[in-house]
């Protein structure tokens, strides 16, 4: 009964002091070795960076540089922004500010813009009371990075992406819906499991959720009418 209540462990009386102490020095240990792994889980996210990414933003680039210098020069800050935010990330301080996760999210968002052209629109429904609270870093991007390929490109039409940030209750309530393609009802099954070897960024942001809020991203999907991922943050004013 107890494991079931949350426990990690408990002695009998009587006790010996000694064994007491011994198990309160592991489960110490454990904790601290649980914070590690979620701290490389955040070094990971930062190394799934794609190259094609990279390559394909840097070919608008330089394509823009004949055609539009100032336009091409907007860019190069954009990419500069989203490089140094990948990079600067601290995995030993892995907790930003939404209003620092979404400049990143704004920036990605430019640059796909850029290459996708009409193809690709954007909506941000934002509350501003929500920016200053703390969420853990990289978890709204690889969301909508999901909606555009998965959801979007394969459509030659194209499509929209809508990302909604509001307080509900106890919560914000982070929202990215799109009108793509959709997802398969056995494949949305899999998509966050850990037995599955695909979407790898999707189970990395999960995991995190998981591990630090007890909840994890909830995806709903139809065929041909799209996808939306939710994300509960329970509201705590941490900047």
């Amino acid at each position: 009964m107890g494991f079931e209540a949350g426990a990690n462990d408990f002695l009998t009386k009587p006790f010996n002091f000694m064994e007491l102490k011994a198990r309160v020095i592991t489960l110490q240990k454990m904790r601290i070795a649980v914070k590690e792994a979620l701290k490389m889980e955040t070094v990971f996210l930062q190394s799934q960076i794609r190259p094609h990414f990279l390559y394909n933003s840097l070919s608008v680039i330089v394509s823009l540089c004949y055609r539009d210098g100032r336009k091409a020069g907007e860019l190069l800050g954009e990419l500069s922004k989203y490089l140094r935010f990948a990079f600067d990330i601290d995995p030993y301080n892995s907790f930003i500010s939404l209003k620092e996760e979404m400049s990143f999210v704004r920036s990605y968002v430019k640059l796909e813009k850029a290459r996708f052209g009409e193809r690709l629109e954007f909506e941000f429904d934002i509350d501003e009371e929500c920016l200053q609270n703390t969420i853990p870093a990289l978890v709204i991007q690889p969301l909508v990075e999901n909606s555009i390929r998965h959801g979007l490109v394969k459509r030659i039409s194209g499509g929209i992406v809508k990302i909604s940030i509001k307080k509900s209750n106890d919560y914000i309530k982070i929202v990215i819906q799109d009108d793509g393609i959709g997802i398969d009802a056995d494949k949305l099954n899999g998509l966050l499991d850990d037995s599955v070897s695909i979407n790898s960024g999707l189970k990395n942001v999960n995991k995190r959720l998981i591990n630090e809020y007890g909840q994890g991203i909830i995806i709903e999907s139809k065929i041909g009418q799209g996808t939306t991922s939710t994300i509960n943050i329970p509201l705590k004013l941490d900047i």
